[in-house]
């Protein structure tokens, strides 16, 4: 026989089984999505370098301005000279992944955690009906319990099992507040420095390639264009 509270506290471990692997897949996609950003970068610059250099080869092909091929080897230069990717990548690293990688840690924790309450509930309550069929059996035959050889043995069972359980929920509950508290806290500020960090290469990248975009000087013999009065 289930009880109205065990029936509810059996819907609450479904509940929360549901909701700590929801909360893990949603953590590994941060996860996973943060690295594809990294790898989209490093395949930006790879292919904008090698780009320029289709560019200085069709250039000096053509015998090309010597001004303009220096520019797209400055490109280049400013690309694979510097260090601002290992930055980058260093700080998303640090700031950002490895605080997802812990949370993903104490979730696995905490479903570990779950678990092991689950087995607890599932004694307990295999426990208690056994005492309860014994119970209804002796009440049927009229029979009182003192007569039987194994019900205190079984009632300091269940009673055990159930300080057992009782404690592994309030240290569960505990674990499942802390973790809550925290993702809410440390994803805020994992994707703040996700977004700054991206931002920052970003920006480098526009302003390197702004830097180098060689202007054709103004031809002095084209005619200039006549002004049309309004």
């Amino acid at each position: 026989m289930c009880t109205r509270g065990s029936y509810v506290e059996n819907q609450l471990l479904v509940n929360d089984t549901v909701f700590l692997k929801t909360m893990l897949s949603n953590l590994k996609k941060c996860e996973e999505l943060t690295n594809a950003t990294m790898k989209c970068y490093t395949s930006l610059t790879k292919t904008v370098t090698d780009n320029t250099q289709s560019f200085i080869n069709a250039s000096t092909q053509c015998n090309q301005r010597s001004n303009s091929v220096h520019s797209l080897n400055n490109v280049i230069r400013d690309l694979s000279g510097n260090d601002e990717f290992m930055k980058y990548n260093a700080q998303v690293h640090s700031e950002t992944l490895r605080c997802i990688e812990l949370l993903i840690n104490e979730t696995k924790a905490l479903q570990k955690a779950l678990d092991n309450l689950k087995s607890n509930q599932k004694a307990y309550e295999s426990a208690r009906q056994k005492i309860h069929k014994k119970e209804a059996k002796y009440s049927k035959a009229n029979k009182s319990l003192t007569e039987s050889s194994t019900y205190r043995k079984i009632t300091e069972k269940r009673d055990s099992l159930k300080k057992l359980t009782q404690s592994k929920q309030e240290e569960y509950k505990a674990k499942k507040e802390n973790l809550v508290k925290r993702v809410s806290e440390t994803l805020s500020d994992a994707y703040n420095n996700y977004l700054e960090c991206t931002s920052n290469f970003t920006m480098f990248l526009g302003n390197m390639m702004k830097k180098n975009i060689h202007v054709r000087p103004p031809n002095p013999f084209e005619e200039a264009q006549p002004a049309y009065a309004l």
